[in-house]
């Protein structure tokens, strides 16, 4: 579906919701899936109470912006010595590791923490400012306790590649 109105960027975007079953590493399984295909990989792990923005809460004010102020202060230290990934055909593949593995998270609970970690690529010239598609799922792996993780992979999508079609092949 057509996501309502234009994303911050100014661009129209398309939303799929596709179930695609038990992935246990999909960034794993995405790479896989694309012979051939080059990018990166950058990581960080946030503090569950002082650093993760979970969209459930909603902080406001100077927490919020504090919390923000940390996770892109790691973002940087991640981002800075990485490859450049750019072009219009990079994907971004998100991956949440939560410290609790029986407890059911959402991935899109990390949007916020995920948009913030990329826009620190994106500022720093590692990743496009409008990647082709990203996509956002659970990491298989856990992180400490009291603690989540974020891994972000910047991957060129090989010619032909319709991601629609990948996942629902």
């Amino acid at each position: 579906m057509e996501a309502p109105g234009l994303s911050a960027y100014g661009v129209t975007m398309w939303v799929y919701i596709i179930p695609v079953g038990r992935i246990p590493d999909m960034p794993a399984w995405f790479v896989s899936m694309m012979p051939g295909a080059k990018g990166t990989l950058a990581s960080i792990e946030l503090d569950s109470e002082t650093e993760w923005l979970n969209s459930n809460q909603r902080d406001e004010g100077p927490e919020r912006d504090e919390k923000l102020a940390r996770i892109m202060a790691k973002g940087y230290d991640s981002w800075k010595d990485r490859p450049a990934v750019l072009g219009d055909d990079v994907m971004l593949v998100a991956a949440c590791l939560c410290s609790h593995p029986d407890l059911p998270m959402d991935s899109s609970n990390s949007a916020e923490d995920t948009l913030a970690f990329a826009a620190c690529g994106a500022t720093l010239g590692k990743l496009p400012q409008k990647p082709a598609a990203a996509v956002s799922t659970l990491s298989p792996k856990l992180s400490r306790p009291k603690h989540h993780g974020l891994e972000v992979m910047a991957l060129h999508m090989p010619t032909g590649i319709y991601l629609p079609t990948l996942l629902t092949a």
